[in-house]
């Protein structure tokens, strides 16, 4: 997200080789672009023409529809202060201007693996949260039936669920395929 043409294509170019690049130049744009694609990895100068990357980056963090875009944001601002405003609220980098190409690269891939691992722990996380809240308390026999069951969370994005749920006079059992296959 650049507002200067020239700098937007300078960066574009650079990363060219490694990275699929959609180069937009307003906040408004950045959000759009944001929803219509995949974006793994937002940079953005602090410093546009209807905003600032910072408005940008609190409101992709705040938006709870997506998991957090990993952000990192180009200034010629050398505020310390700045700095660690933008880190508080949860900026990968504020990098300063000019940026050399090899070191524009170098944070986005230390971001893009800070941010696939942090969604493989809260993942993880999830995945044997759930399986903990599903399976605790299945009983042995309800009415005339007796419950087998296996309990084994091999990874997030599969497998099937049990719920039961006691009721006065009837019990149910709800059984849940996860991922919808």
């Amino acid at each position: 997200v650049e507002d200067e043409g020239a700098l937007a294509k300078m960066y574009a170019m650079a990363l060219a080789d490694n990275f699929k690049t959609l180069v937009v130049d307003t906040i408004e744009d950045a959000l759009e672009a944001i929803e219509e694609n995949n974006i793994d990895v937002v940079v953005a100068d602090y410093h546009l023409s209807d905003g600032t990357g910072r408005t940008l980056a609190m409101t992709l963090e705040s938006d709870l529809r997506r998991l957090p875009i990993p952000f990192i944001l180009i200034t010629g601002d050398n505020s310390r202060e700045l700095q660690r405003q933008m880190l508080e609220i949860g900026v990968e980098v504020a990098l300063q201007k000019p940026v050399s190409n090899a070191d524009l690269e170098d944070h986005i891939r230390l971001a893009l693996r800070r941010s696939e691992r942090r969604r493989a722990s809260h993942f993880r996380h999830f995945g044997a949260a759930s399986g903990r809240l599903l399976s605790q308390n299945i009983p042995l026999e309800v009415g005339n039936f007796e419950i087998g069951m296996q309990t084994v969370v091999a990874d997030l994005g599969s497998g099937d669920a049990m719920l039961y749920l006691p009721g006065v006079g009837r019990d149910r059992i709800i059984l849940m395929d996860v991922m919808g296959h």
